[in-house]
């Protein structure tokens, strides 16, 4: 990454993302690839520990529900954010910060949110100001389509005061410059 992404280019595009929310879909390792059921059976194959928690009826549905969209896992979305490529893992990204701040409500627009569940897993987001975060971590069975949380989200962090466990600045990332606010006001 020789040229750093501007912080408000990857806010405006979480936003866009979340308005074309119907088109997108979460299946952990894919970075941006169109779903076919192939790819669904491939990921399975490949990431069998994070897929063992599904039956082979909710693994259907994730194909059934999947097909036709395009797929991101958390890290996945996050790169797409910024426009990056190669795509990399979310722990990855964690280990290339620069700043890192104690809480959310220190942390600032367009800063990237980590956590390890305490050592039982990963996933990473972004602050998208407003006190929102944007994210992606559930695959699409009928159960969590029914709950909405099977795509992009903007959440509170109000509603999630202890999830993350690192809000951070990106090596990678411009924060100088452009009005969070203006951002904001102009995506929502």
């Amino acid at each position: 990454m020789s040229v750093k992404t501007h912080y408000a280019n990857a806010v405006m595009r979480a936003y866009e993302f979340y308005h074309r929310r119907d088109k997108l879909v979460y299946l952990y390792g894919c970075k941006g690839q169109l779903v076919t059921a192939d790819l669904c059976r491939r990921m399975f194959e490949a990431y069998p520990e994070h897929y063992k928690k599904y039956s082979d009826r909710e693994k259907l549905e994730i194909i059934q529900n999947s097909v036709g969209k395009i797929a991101f896992d958390c890290s996945g979305f996050v790169c797409a954010c910024f426009n990056w490529l190669p795509q990399t893992y979310s722990s990855a990204l964690y280990s290339q910060s620069k700043k890192e701040y104690p809480s959310y409500d220190k942390s600032r627009c367009g800063c990237m949110l980590y956590t390890t569940f305490n050592g039982t897993g990963r996933h990473i987001g972004l602050d998208v100001g407003s006190g929102l975060f944007a994210h992606m971590g559930n695959e699409s069975t009928n159960d969590n389509i029914k709950k909405g949380i099977d795509s992009v989200r903007l959440e509170w962090f109000t509603s999630f005061p202890t999830y993350w466990e690192h809000y951070f600045e990106h090596s990678g990332v411009d924060y100088t410059g452009t009005s969070a606010e203006v951002i904001e006001n102009e995506y929502r």
